[in-house]
């Protein structure tokens, strides 16, 4: 395989290391190409990803913030959200999904996290208006869908509509996994509205 440079090199290493699972490895690869050329926008993605898995959320932002200065992406303003999250910076993260959704408006990742954060804060209206467009956007094939509708679920409850809450909470439980941890809450939430769950 060529490679343009000593940097992309060092970043297909860790994207190998990456998709091997050793996260710890692919970093130290990740920083070695950021050594040697650090416009490489997706790298400095892959290692803030990474930073905010290990809790070093602070220099995640700062990876976040350089890319978003170079170019604003949709994918690191949803990072950015995230680590506003981490840090417990809500109105900060509401803002980064925010302005993702501006860059691209067909970001479902975005709109569910923006959901998620409403939720979150008690602003059910808001919550289920955005878990539908991200439902709407990732089509159900989304690694999140099934978070989305549980959310969904509880946001439709909140605001007294039985029917739609009913709807969600069994779609949950059609998607997500069998050991999922939320499964028996959801089934109890479900007879407490009157619905016998399997």
């Amino acid at each position: 395989i060529a490679f343009k440079n000593k940097a992309s090199y060092q970043a297909a290493l860790g994207e190998a290391h990456e998709r091997a699972g050793r996260a710890d490895m692919a970093a130290l690869f990740y920083d070695e190409a950021l050594k040697i050329d650090s416009t490489l926008l997706d790298v400095r993605i892959r290692r803030a990803r990474y930073r905010v898995r290990v809790g070093r959320v602070s220099e995640a932002l700062d990876d976040v913030r350089e890319v978003v200065r170079r170019e604003r992406r949709a994918d690191a303003l949803s990072l950015m959200g995230d680590c506003y999250i981490e840090l417990r910076q809500g109105s900060a993260a509401v803002r980064a999904y925010q302005d993702a959704i501006k860059v691209d408006p067909g970001f479902g990742e975005a709109y569910y996290k923006l959901g998620r954060a409403h939720h979150d804060d008690g602003k059910a209206q808001q919550a289920i208006q955005n878990l539908r467009r991200a439902l709407e956007a990732g089509k159900e094939q989304a690694p999140w869908t099934a978070d989305a509708h549980l959310l969904l679920g509880y946001a439709y409850k909140q605001t007294r509509q039985k029917s739609q809450a009913i709807e969600q909470f069994k779609r949950y439980l059609d998607l997500s996994a069998a050991d999922a941890p939320d499964r028996e809450e959801v089934k109890r939430e479900l007879r407490f509205l009157g619905v016998e769950a399997s």
